[in-house]
């Protein structure tokens, strides 16, 4: 919960992973066994997969953008393509598995029903998930992209766009967020608000709810507070001690918000 991942064993899992790696960029020299032990989260950029861009650009390897040097020598660029294609290529294949599903779906029997489940577990809703709880990777290579105007090739311009798209997406969530709760809370016919709480479901996964009243929109602090503790993380990178004072204020507002709302369904989270 304090890493905001949300109430899913997967969101919290990715979420801590990538919120221990970050730390990696604090301005600060590590004690050796902790620096390697924090570097063993590496695994939260999914580098694993291939990086598309990587087959498609012919001088891949010499596309840099200059970023600081503690980002730079654990493994990120300052091009936002060059960290997150891996991410797009995943989302590109969830999205033709959930189209695939939705033109199953109208065939009878027992294909039907598998390509309901596919849908639902592995389809649109999968790559949502993915997007909240990679949050951090994500949003962390858009700053450093934009925090240096370098627009000398075409795949930097690309990557930049990429990097407005992904803003725009953010964005557009938690106004989506914001809107559906305020017209569930003010939805005077229970079968109505119902109807919206399944219907957007997926915004408020794992947070309180009843028939009467729609859980908080917790997603949004979730988002926010992500975005703010990248934007200083970036930054105070050369004011190591206002960096690293901003991460652990973010912190303790998250966990007061925590204490005070109590947004989430299951009480031990």
């Amino acid at each position: 919960m304090v890493a905001g991942g949300g109430s899913s064993p997967f969101l919290q899992q990715q979420s801590i992973i990538q919120a221990l790696f970050c730390l990696l960029f604090l301005n600060i020299q590590y004690p050796r066994n902790l620096d390697v032990f924090l570097k063993l989260f590496k695994v939260g950029t999914m580098k694993f997969i291939p990086n598309p861009f990587a087959w498609i650009i012919d001088d891949y390897k010499s596309e840099t953008v200059e970023c600081p040097f503690r980002f730079m020598v654990n493994g990120f660029d300052g091009l936002f393509l060059k960290n997150t294609g891996q991410f797009i290529l995943f989302f590109l294949i969830l999205g033709i598995i959930h189209v695939i599903s939705m033109m199953l779906i109208s065939m009878e029997g027992s294909v039907s029903r598998m390509a309901k489940k596919v849908k639902e577990n592995l389809g649109l809703n999968l790559a949502f998930k993915i997007l909240i709880a990679s949050s951090l990777v994500l949003l962390l290579s858009l700053v450093l992209q934009l925090a240096h105007a370098d627009w000398n090739s075409t795949f930097k311009i690309i990557s930049r766009m990429f990097c407005f798209v992904l803003l725009a997406a953010f964005l557009i969530i938690l106004a989506i967020d914001l809107i559906v709760y305020h017209r569930m809370k003010i939805e005077p016919s229970k079968k109505l608000l119902q109807r919206m709480m399944k219907k957007y479901e997926i915004l408020f996964e794992g947070f309180i709810a009843s028939r009467k009243k729609p859980a908080k929109p917790f997603l949004v602090v979730v988002v926010l507070r992500r975005i703010f503790s990248i934007v200083f993380l970036v930054v105070l990178y050369d004011y190591p001690i206002f960096q690293s004072l901003t991460q652990g204020f973010l912190t303790l507002v998250y966990l007061v918000l925590l204490i005070v709302t109590k947004p989430y369904a299951v009480k031990e989270e």
